[in-house]
C-alpha cells in the first residue's frame, strides 16, 4: 500500500492501517508525489486485525510515532522524530517477522524518542545535523540483537543490544559517535564489534556514559574530552583486537576482567583507577606537560591468579615505569581496593592487597 500525497505542506494526525486476514501483510509507503509535501505524520499504528503492518518507508517533514511489525525506513527530512519508533515482530503465528527496525534517521532536526526492537535488530539511528535526545530526556535506543550505528551531533541515550534476554554472538553494538559534543547515557552489549568503522567515538566531547560488556572490548574507544568519575567502564573479559581507549582525561573507573593486551592513552589528568584482572602486557600513556604523573591508580593480576607485568606505564613528567625499574614486587592480590591520590612525584602503579603496594621509579 502505498499513500501519496500531492498537496503541498499536508499534514496528517494519525494513519492507521487495519488488516483483518491473518497471515497477510500491508507493507506501507507513505511518501509525497508532484509537487506535494508532507509536512508533519503525527503516528502510524496497525488499528485491527489479524495480519501485519510492514513499514516500507516513510518520509515527512517531522514525524511522531510509528508502531509496527516491522520496519525499515523512517525519514524526517526538516524536523524532529518524536518516536516512540517500535518494531513490535509479528504476532504468534504470525510471518515470523523479529521487528527488525532499518533506518531512523532526522536530516536537520532531532531524534527525541525511543527506538525499540524487542526481538530484532537496529540498523541506524542518526542525526546527522541534530541530536539524539535531550538534557531534558534520554531515549531508549534497544534491541534483542545487534544495533549497527548511532549517530548524532551530541548523543543522550541509553544503548542496550542486550533487552528481551539478548545474549547472542549478535548481541553487538558496532557504532556510537557524538560528532560535535558530549555522549551521555549508558552503552550495554556482548561486544563493541561489527562492519564499517566500529567502536565509539565522543572526539569534541566527554563520555559521561556507563559502558558494561558481557565480553571483550575488540574496537576503541576514543574519547577528546574527559570520561569523569561519576562513570565506569566494565568488560567481562580483555582488552583485544583493536580495542584501544583514549582519553582527553580520566577520572573514572575501568574495570578489565581479563587481560590488557591494548594500549590506554590518557592526554591529561589521570586521577582515576584501572583495574586489570589478569595481566598488563600494552602500555599506558599518561598525563602531559600541564598534567604530569599519575594521580590515580593501576592494579594489576586483580584475579590474583599469578599475572604478569610486562606493558610500560609512561607517566609524563616521569620515567617509565615497568617491573625493572621498581624498588619492590610488582604483584601483590587483590582483596580490597584502597584509593589514594599520589602526587606527580610519586607516580604509582599498585597492585592491591591489604595494603597498597605503591612503586617509585629509580
Amino acid at each position: 500500500m502505498t499513500i501519496s500525497v500531492y498537496a503541498s505542506n499536508y499534514s496528517f494526525d494519525e494513519i492507521k492501517i487495519q488488516n483483518p486476514v491473518a497471515g497477510t501483510a500491508v507493507n506501507l509507503t507513505v511518501q509525497s508525489a508532484g509537487s506535494g509535501s508532507i509536512a508533519s505524520i503525527g503516528s502510524i499504528t496497525q488499528s485491527s486485525g489479524n495480519g501485519e503492518l510492514w513499514i516500507g518507508s516513510v518520509v515527512a517533514g517531522e514525524i511522531g510515532s510509528v508502531e509496527a511489525a516491522s520496519i525499515n525506513l523512517v525519514r524526517a527530512t526538516t524536523g524532529n522524530i518524536y518516536g516512540p519508533i517500535i518494531g513490535t515482530g509479528s504476532p504468534v503465528g504470525g510471518q515470523d517477522q523479529p521487528g527488525t527496525i532499518g533506518t531512523v534517521e532526522a536530516l536537520q532536526g532531532n531524534v527525541l524518542g525511543d527506538v525499540y526492537s524487542d526481538h530484532g535488530a537496529i540498523d541506524a539511528v542518526t542525526a546527522v545535523n541534530g541530536d539524539i535526545g535531550s538534557s531534558g530526556y534520554t531515549p531508549w535506543i534497544a534491541a534483542k540483537l545487534s544495533i549497527k550505528r548511532v549517530e548524532a551531533d551530541r548523543v543522550w541515550a541509553d544503548i542496550y543490544a542486550l533487552v528481551n534476554g539478548g545474549s547472542a554472538t549478535d548481541s553487538k553494538i558496532w557504532r556510537v559517535s557524538a560528532t560535535n559534543g558530549d555522549f551521555t547515557g549508558t552503552i550495554r552489549a556482548r561486544q563493541i564489534d561489527g562492519g564499517g568503522t566500529p567502536g565509539i567515538f565522543v572526539p569534541n566531547g566527554d563520555l559521561n556514559a556507563d559502558i558494561e560488556l558481557t565480553d571483550a572490548l575488540r574496537q576503541p574507544i576514543s574519547v577528546g574530552g574527559s570520561f569523569p568519575n561519576t562513570h565506569y567502564i566494565l568488560m567481562a573479559r580483555s582488552m583485544a583486537d583493536n580495542g584501544t581507549m583514549t582519553f582527553g582525561s580520566m577520572a573514572g573507573l575501568i574495570i578489565i576482567t581479563g587481560d590488557m593486551e591494548k594500549s590506554i592513552t590518557v592526554n591529561g589528568a589521570m586521577s582515576g583507577l584501572i583495574v586489570i584482572g589478569g595481566s598488563l602486557t600494552q602500555p599506558v600513556t599518561l598525563g602531559s606537560t600541564g598534567n604530569p604523573g599519575l594521580a590515580g591508580q593501576i592494579v594489576v593480576n586483580a584475579n590474583d591468579t599469578s599475572d604478569t607485568w610486562t606493558g610500560d606505564v609512561k607517566p609524563a613528567g616521569s620515567r617509565v615505569l615497568s617491573p625493572g625499574t621498581q624498588l619492590q614486587r610488582n604483584l601483590c592480590p587483590l582483596r580490597k581496593v584502597q584509593y589514594e591520590n599520589a602526587s606527580s612525584v610519586s607516580d604509582r602503579i599498585c597492585s592491591v592487597s591489604d595494603r597498597i603496594c605503591s612503586f617509585t621509579a629509580r
